[in-house]
């Protein structure tokens, strides 16, 4: 009995911790986008929903689907907040994430000439075979082979710090988990050029119909 009261209020904490995360975010835009009342409701909605099903998702696939699955959650949770905004805050939206994915790629480059500078990068391995195997896809040079493996090297030891020191607060883990994620992508897409930056939306569509 013990056990089962257990469990339900370890459930109740981490839909308490979703549900704390999709309220912030959404009194957020909220403010910077000048929505209503039911506007805001509705996004809240839509965030907890999508956080909800992202949750599932870890838990109960494994491999390389869930990848698949949570960026396709994310697309539908995006696609619903453009639905409930007008198309005035939609371009203001818009405009938000081109600022943020600029800062983030600023920090991102300042990142990996800091550990390339200091060789404190030690060896990863995956790290090491995807950045060859996007070499190979991309026809990347080798300075651009090597600042890639550093960014992947670096964030991968960014994310086992965070599985170390935040243990026990999902929520946190999620949101750091989201911002290395976003991190990486944004440097991966500065150390591109736009040529390479598409024929990498190609490779991953690829590997996500496999």
């Amino acid at each position: 009995m013990m056990i089962v009261v257990l469990l339900c209020s370890l459930g109740f904490a981490v839909q308490a911790q979703e549900s704390n995360w999709a309220k912030q975010r959404s009194q957020q835009l909220k403010n910077q986008l000048g929505l209503t009342e039911e506007q805001a409701n509705q996004i809240y909605e839509a965030l907890a929903t999508g956080e909800r099903k992202k949750k599932e998702i870890r838990e109960n696939t494994g491999g390389d689907k869930p990848k698949m699955t949570v960026w396709q959650v994310d697309k539908e949770q995006n696609d619903k907040i453009a639905s409930i905004l007008t198309a005035e805050q939609n371009e203001k939206l818009k405009q938000l994430r081109e600022q943020a994915n600029n800062k983030s790629q600023v920090k991102a480059q300042e990142a990996q000439q800091a550990a390339a500078s200091s060789g404190a990068v030690p060896y990863h391995k995956w790290s090491d075979k995807y950045s060859k195997r996007l070499k190979k896809e991309l026809d990347l040079t080798e300075g651009q082979t090597q600042q890639l493996y550093t960014l992947l090297a670096t964030l991968s030891l960014k994310r086992k710090e965070v599985k170390e020191t935040q243990e026990g607060d999902d929520q946190k883990k999620a949101l750091w988990r989201r911002r290395i994620n976003k991190e990486q992508r944004d440097g991966i897409a500065a150390i591109l050029t736009p040529a390479q930056r598409e024929k990498l939306k190609e490779f991953q569509a690829q590997q996500r119909n496999k």
